[in-house]
């Protein structure tokens, strides 16, 4: 009986979790958070709403999450560790950017490799990468297949701007601008989180 019980608090506990794509923050001190290979990972975010695409109406109701930290990165000869670490919480000089495109602006779950289809400014959907001092890119990683990654919207708050919602992520390397190191080939976010205030694009400079 003891055994049956078991079972049936884990059956509850995925089916949950699968539904509702909702995680507690790793860290709730920081706008975003998550767990990195296993380890607890965060940094600062925005969200900036896309401009109008060749007058399509649809196409300004998307946005694009833009993530950093000065989290130090393991096996790196490239990527220094920064002097004071803050999560990027103030001026900082970031080791580590997360980028997601084209997310519709409304609650709900989006396969990542399938937001291309809305908006030509990212084939993949997503891209994690590990930067060099400079702001230059040394590693980037792309979605590894279509049924790992997602991003989810759990509140849109239109009138304090703010985003709220989750995200996971199976990751492989693209490419090493700099020269082959012994960071990790493959990474994985997990119960990822994100609270971060929503901005309007700007035009471009005329």
């Amino acid at each position: 009986m003891r055994a049956i019980s078991f079972v049936l608090v884990i059956l509850l506990s995925v089916t949950s979790l699968s539904c509702s794509n909702n995680f507690r923050p790793v860290n709730n001190r920081y706008p975003v958070s998550s767990l990195l290979n296993g380890e607890t990972w965060y940094g600062n975010g925005k969200a900036v709403k896309l401009r109008m695409i060749n007058n399509d109406p649809c196409s300004n109701k998307r946005f694009m999450l833009f993530i950093q930290t000065d989290l130090p990165i393991t096996g790196s000869r490239y990527i220094g560790k920064r002097d004071t670490v803050t999560g990027c919480m103030e001026a900082c000089n970031p080791t580590q950017g997360v980028s997601f495109y084209n997310v519709p602006l409304k609650k709900g779950t989006y396969k990542i490799l399938d937001l291309d289809q809305y908006g030509t400014l990212n084939k993949d959907g997503s891209h994690y990468n590990l930067l060099i001092k400079s702001g230059g890119v040394a590693k980037s990683y792309v979605p590894q297949n279509r049924k790992s990654n997602w991003i989810r919207v759990n509140k849109y708050d239109s009138i304090n701007h703010t985003i709220k919602g989750s995200f996971r992520l199976r990751l492989k390397a693209n490419y090493n601008s700099v020269s082959p190191d012994s960071t990790d080939k493959l990474v994985r976010f997990d119960k990822g989180t994100f609270n971060v205030k929503l901005e309007e694009s700007r035009p471009p400079s005329q």
